[in-house]
């Protein structure tokens, strides 16, 4: 519902670096999601030297992939997680924004903030501007009435519960719709080809159930210690994240790539994109300017080993493209003034 598009408002109007985590973070990239205080460690390292900035952590969506446990677990994780940022940047200039998509009933985690912003279904007059704003980006059929096809694509029964990025996707499909039958315009028909393939979108995820997991004899369950279920939930939970969290995980490592090394992401990519090859070692340090043994360090980082995966022996590739690269460029154009 622009949740997440209000904080990086936010954070471009005070022109305040915007440092982005989400639970799928905390999942995936720490052997242990429970350790808070190594999450902590690892956060101030790439914050301290920032100065005053926004730090965003967002909520743990798609809730279908979760059981009722995940979810409380998780919730747990995110309450601790908050709690000791409390503790340790007490009258710090570092503000801290949790996004999330389900009522909060713990009075002690709303006492840890100062505000609560409650953001609601889009309306059907939100809706309506909304989608004159992105059709008056494009290039209607002269025939189609904009007010009557507004009113019809904005009212509570065609679009009632749908995000601004969703219709977005309805007008981008629209579009994608024309241009594959090689027109410059779009027509009726191109909306509602788009607008069905958004309502029969499956958002069911990954079905989870419970599974027995073993029989000492013929009717007696083996049960499993705590500890080991446990830990055998973190990497179920972990797993399910992996598969549904990816692309989020590689915009975040690219924002990470590129506050620490632009000019080494810009000219590697640069040069992937041109030849489409895995690059070795030396090659990389000639393509960045590079000794090698400093090219050895860059790629050791997390973030960068998720960026620049290796590809067996033939050297390193790109995990990322053009586009995404221009949107990280763009999110960073209010921090530096010479970006």
């Amino acid at each position: 519902m622009g949740k997440t598009s209000l904080v990086k408002a936010l954070a471009k109007k005070e022109k305040l670096p915007l440092v982005e985590m989400n639970v799928a973070d905390l999942l995936i990239t720490f052997p242990n999601p429970t350790d808070i205080k190594l999450i902590l460690n690892r956060l101030h390292t790439v914050v301290k030297d920032i100065g005053p900035c926004i730090i965003l952590l967002e909520d743990f969506e798609p809730t279908d992939l979760f059981t009722m446990d995940d979810i409380e677990s998780i919730r747990r994780i995110i309450y601790q997680f908050i709690k000791e940022f409390n503790v340790i940047y007490k009258n710090d200039p570092r503000l801290l924004v949790a996004v999330i998509s389900y009522p909060i009933k713990e009075e002690g985690l709303l006492n840890f903030f100062d505000y609560q912003i409650v953001i609601d279904e889009l309306d059907e007059n939100v809706r309506y501007n909304l989608l004159k704003k992105y059709l008056e980006k494009t290039k209607l059929d002269s025939t189609i009435d904009l007010e009557n096809l507004l009113h019809n694509y904005s009212s509570d029964e065609v679009t009632g519960g749908f995000s601004g990025e969703d219709l977005k996707k309805l007008v981008q499909g629209a579009a994608y719709q024309a241009i594959y039958e090689n027109r410059k315009e779009i027509i009726e028909k191109d909306l509602e080809e788009s607008y069905q393939q958004l309502v029969n979108i499956n958002h069911g995820g990954l079905q989870t159930s419970t599974t027995k997991i073993c029989k000492k004899n013929d009717n007696e369950e083996n049960v499993e210690p705590p500890q080991k279920l446990e830990a055998l939930e973190i990497e179920v939970t972990r797993l399910k994240w992996m598969i549904s969290a990816t692309s989020q995980m590689i915009h975040n490592a690219l924002r990470l790539a590129f506050s620490d090394n632009r000019e080494f992401v810009i000219r590697f990519f640069e040069r992937f994109e041109k030849d489409r090859r895995p690059y070795a070692l030396h090659e990389i340090a000639h393509i960045t300017g590079m000794d090698e043994d400093v090219v050895k360090k860059v790629l050791a980082k997390k973030y960068f080993t998720m960026l620049f995966p290796k590809l067996s022996k033939k050297g390193r590739v790109v995990a990322f493209d053009r586009e995404l690269l221009e949107k990280v460029a763009d999110e960073f154009t209010f921090v530096n003034n010479k970006s």
